[in-house]
């Protein structure tokens, strides 16, 4: 049998394609013991509903989850929410919940990623029924700052080598004697000073 490597991409390209099967499955979970309940089949082999999502496995308050779910998210959007993410979006109506997830996709487009922090930050925006313009102007602080951040710490990493650097050649005996040495000084106090303000 031949092993063939995967990349990273394709690899999280397959857990992504697990985790919409795993929200859906849950979905049906929910749309299934609906049914139940709803057409009172539990009672074939139980007195109360609850004895039989017991007998399934769940509690009373998971199974309610799911039915929850199930009966106030689309099919088409379960599929695109993590468990955490279905309970933040059950409280919108049906037209929110369709823009919260087209401004997920944007915000995965252009970070390649949605974090937890991501998505409620989409949530908030659109429960307080934000502009897009507004959106789109925290949306872009938000790059900015992680850019700014990305730089920062290339810069920081680069002043360091120089302090390093410096006090090398700061400790041999023919810096003293060198013209340049209070241009030198004055430049790296300066350095001095703007490493203690990003650190």
């Amino acid at each position: 049998m031949e092993v063939v490597k995967a990349s990273l991409s394709d690899e999280m390209d397959n857990v992504r394609c697990c985790k919409e099967d795993i929200a859906r499955r849950f979905w049906e979970l929910g749309a299934c013991l609906n049914h139940i309940k709803e057409k009172e089949l539990y009672l074939e082999r139980f007195h109360f509903f609850e004895e039989c999502v017991n007998e399934l496995g769940f509690s009373l308050r998971s199974a309610e989850r799911y039915m929850k779910i199930a009966c106030e998210i689309s099919d088409s959007v379960v599929s695109k929410l993590s468990l955490r993410q279905w309970d933040m979006v059950l409280p919108l109506d049906d037209d929110q919940r369709e823009e919260v997830v087209k401004k997920v996709e944007d915000v995965r487009d252009v970070k390649g990623f949605v974090s937890d922090r991501d998505f409620r930050g989409v949530v908030s925006g659109v429960k307080k029924d934000l502009s897009d313009a507004d959106f789109q102007s925290f949306f872009e602080l938000e790059i900015q700052q992680a850019n700014l951040l990305r730089r920062l710490g290339v810069v920081v990493e680069d002043l360091k080598v120089y302090r390093a650097r410096f006090e090398v050649v700061r400790s041999t005996d023919k810096f003293s004697s060198y013209p340049g040495r209070q241009k030198l000084l004055g430049v790296d106090g300066d350095v001095c000073k703007l490493v203690g303000l990003v650190r």
